[in-house]
């Protein structure tokens, strides 16, 4: 049930939109049961549990049930609480330097250790030297267990790769731009193809993003006042239909630019 991870640049062009997962709008808390037909198979995500003696699907967080047709089942909630899960895209804010290992905040229950030579190209001679509150956009290889969870700026595709000094690298240190919190909802949102706010706001601004599993995203625009109404958009999107999004980023945008106008001036 997991996207793909973002870090994407967008330009003022797009193309079409997939189909999107279709939530089912029925509200759920922890202990309901969710009655599924007993001849389908279904996967189950976030928020979901299946109880073997009962034989029953049940939530265990509350939020909004949504399903991807008839295969995937999951609850949507708005929690900023983050567990780690396997191969997910994680933002994080360094914490601590060690010879071996940085801690990295996540925003969860727990921090995270990410090796330092977990990049592209990384040696012992050739690494990046991360500095307490830098950024890093990175991806979850260890849950951890009863120890912290492990980070790593390796992507698994070999498709693409650039070593980490090159700047192009798809995870690793994030420069300049700027990093929100967000819930988790908003942020399963952001990482869908199909997101309606990106897609809009591309037709306007040209930005590159980078979002988190865990709750967070990262903005970079030609300027700081496009970075602000990026940002400004990402945010109002989580509680508005498609509709409302595509008019609140028009609105969005030509208030900027009439500033802009209202300045030169």
């Amino acid at each position: 049930l997991k996207p793909p991870p973002r870090r994407t640049t967008m330009a003022a062009k797009h193309g079409k939109a997939a189909a999107a997962a279709s939530p089912m709008q029925l509200a759920v808390c922890p202990g309901d049961v969710i009655r599924v037909q007993q001849s389908d198979t279904v996967s189950i995500g976030e928020g979901l549990t299946f109880h073997a003696g009962s034989s029953t699907l049940r939530a265990t967080r509350r939020g909004l049930l949504c399903s991807r047709g008839r295969a995937a089942l999951w609850v949507e909630g708005r929690s900023k609480r983050y567990v780690a899960r396997l191969d997910d895209a994680v933002l994080g804010v360094v914490d601590s330097s060690g010879a071996e290992f940085v801690r990295v905040n996540l925003f969860g229950t727990r921090g995270a250790k990410l090796p330092v030579l977990a990049f592209e190209g990384a040696t012992k001679r050739n690494r990046p030297a991360l500095q307490r509150g830098t950024l890093v956009f990175c991806r979850v290889v260890s849950k951890g267990g009863v120890l912290e969870p492990e980070l790593s700026c390796i992507s698994p595709d070999s498709v693409g790769r650039k070593d980490w000094f090159t700047g192009e690298a798809l995870y690793g240190e994030l420069q300049g731009g700027f990093m929100q919190r967000c819930s988790s909802a908003l942020a399963r949102q952001l990482l869908r193809p199909d997101c309606v706010v990106l897609l809009s706001l591309a037709k306007h601004l040209a930005f590159e993003i980078a979002v988190g599993a865990n709750g967070a995203f990262w903005v970079r625009a030609g300027t700081t006042r496009e970075t602000c109404v990026i940002v400004n958009a990402l945010k109002q999107s989580e509680m508005l239909n498609d509709d409302e999004i595509v008019a609140m980023v028009g609105e969005l945008v030509r208030a900027a630019r009439t500033e802009d106008d209202d300045w030169e001036a």
